[in-house]
């Protein structure tokens, strides 16, 4: 593991952590008002 970030990896691990910060509260969300 000697191989440095590219910045599309770098893109990729962010944009998935915030997809997921955002859909987690929305599925709480969701089962919450069914």
């Amino acid at each position: 593991m000697s191989v440095p970030l590219d910045s599309g990896d770098n893109a990729w691990v962010l944009i998935s952590g915030c997809l997921v910060m955002l859909m987690t509260p929305g599925v709480g969300f969701f089962y919450g008002g069914m």
